[in-house]
């Protein structure tokens, strides 16, 4: 019983030590903490319209990004309207900070489609191989070789103008780089320690 729970410890530490050292590195990476306090202030912005739609019943989103005036429209910037009026009189900045909830939860959800059937399409062909891995990577070349923007743009204009076909265009965009990505890890080469051993084991 005493021997589980050391080996329970041990391997809780070295989980510990691991997600320690992933932060330790992610932290000297001045690229990435710049990239991570971005996103977290567009969390917080996209969570403080949440709240104050609930708090002022949509009033400020639907007089000031929704509603037109056309007798403002394409006003330049001001200290009323710091980034100026669009071509119906609707206010640039609240419109943007409104816009950054529906541009977060489509990029989220969209890189966790592309994620799975990436990942499944990766893992498959990585460990059947042969054929199926020939005609999986072969198609994934075939979409990579198209421009991930302008893949987008050809799918919902096939599909039509929705959220939900924006979010399966982003997504089938992204799948390819899942799929080499899983597949490239399913294909790595064993280290030579291993190898060895097991050569050793078998004779």
């Amino acid at each position: 019983m005493g021997k589980k729970h050391l080996i329970a410890a041990e391997a809780e530490g070295d989980q510990r030590s691991l997600w320690g050292e992933a932060w330790r590195r992610f932290k000297k990476n001045r690229l990435a903490m710049i990239g991570m306090y971005f996103i977290l202030a567009l969390v917080i912005i996209a969570i403080a319209t949440i709240i104050i739609d609930a708090v002022t019943g949509k009033s400020i989103y639907l007089n000031y990004v929704v509603k037109q005036d056309l007798r403002g429209r394409l006003q330049g910037p001001s200290l009323a309207h710091p980034f100026g009026l669009d071509e119906f009189g609707r206010d640039m900045l609240l419109r943007m900070l409104w816009a950054v909830r529906y541009s977060l939860f489509m990029g989220t959800v969209a890189i966790i489609i592309s994620c799975i059937f990436g990942g499944l399409l990766g893992a498959f062909a990585g460990y059947y191989g042969k054929t199926a891995d020939n005609i999986i990577m072969r198609i994934m070349d075939i979409l990579l070789a198209i421009p991930s923007m302008l893949l987008a743009i050809a799918i919902v204009a096939a599909l039509g103008t929705s959220i939900t076909n924006v979010l399966i265009a982003i997504a089938i965009s992204y799948v390819p780089t899942f799929a080499r990505r899983t597949r490239s890890l399913l294909k790595r080469p064993a280290p030579l320690g291993a190898a060895t051993g097991a050569s050793s084991s078998s004779t």
